[in-house]
């Protein structure tokens, strides 16, 4: 727990969420944001790049809601373990001492804090995606409680690794406990479950109760021993 709290006092940066301030992205660029409703300089992190992603269709973001902040008095319901080591496992690639929230990682190979408006949208422009077709022709479909999602490629290629990540729009939580009591937290954009494999193939579980129009699919190739993002691709339900 230590090397998440001393980084804390790093991350109160105040920034403008006006969108005629945002850079356009000339390729798509894929936005990580490692996020906890516990940790009070996430929302500001999580209100800026929600707009910056609104503001340009080019910028894809994924909220990954970590679970190390639940011990500090508030359970976040979105957050989920695998997201924890996702973040850790970008901590070994790109040679950290910590992970911390709100942590940004952009195109898988780039990482500053989620607040840092002026890094970021370098990182966009630097890193953004060129065209290829790594990604063709995703069907998803829903029967019940399940939800898949395929594509027309068949084609396996050990130098790609897919991801494919089923994403809630939009939610909101009202908090009752921790660094956050009292707030009403809005999100965009959270990863509410991944499959990663060398194929466009992925069965989700999915709750009746769940919005069709409240969420999208997002697969991602990237290169196997890099971890680069090569290929982005969105589809709404």
């Amino acid at each position: 727990m230590k090397a998440y709290i001393t980084l804390l006092s790093i991350l109160f940066i105040t920034i403008s969420c006006n969108s005629q301030q945002f850079i356009k992205a000339k390729n798509k660029a894929v936005i990580e944001l490692f996020t906890s409703e516990g940790c009070s300089s996430c929302p500001p992190a999580e209100k800026y790049l929600g707009s910056l992603a609104k503001a340009d269709t080019n910028i894809i973001l994924l909220s990954f809601h970590v679970d190390y902040w639940n011990k500090l008095g508030w359970v976040d319901s979105f957050s989920n373990n695998q997201f924890t080591q996702r973040q850790y496992d970008y901590g070994n690639r790109l040679h950290l001492q910590t992970v911390y929230t709100p942590q940004a990682v952009v195109n898988g190979i780039k990482e500053t804090t989620g607040n840092n408006a002026k890094v970021i949208q370098q990182y966009v422009q630097q890193t953004a995606l060129a065209t290829s077709e790594f990604i063709t022709g995703i069907s998803v479909k829903t029967n019940g409680n399940t939800l898949t999602v395929q594509s027309d490629n068949s084609i396996t290629n050990s130098a790609i690794l897919y991801e494919i990540f089923l994403v809630e729009k939009s939610s909101s939580t009202h908090v009752m406990a921790g660094e956050n009591e009292g707030a009403t937290l809005l999100h965009t954009n959270v990863v509410r479950a991944f499959n990663r494999s060398n194929k466009i193939n992925a069965t989700f579980h999915w709750n009746t109760h769940y919005q069709k129009n409240n969420f999208q699919i997002v697969v991602l190739a990237r290169d196997a021993g890099s971890y680069a993002v090569k290929d982005v691709r969105v589809q709404n339900l």
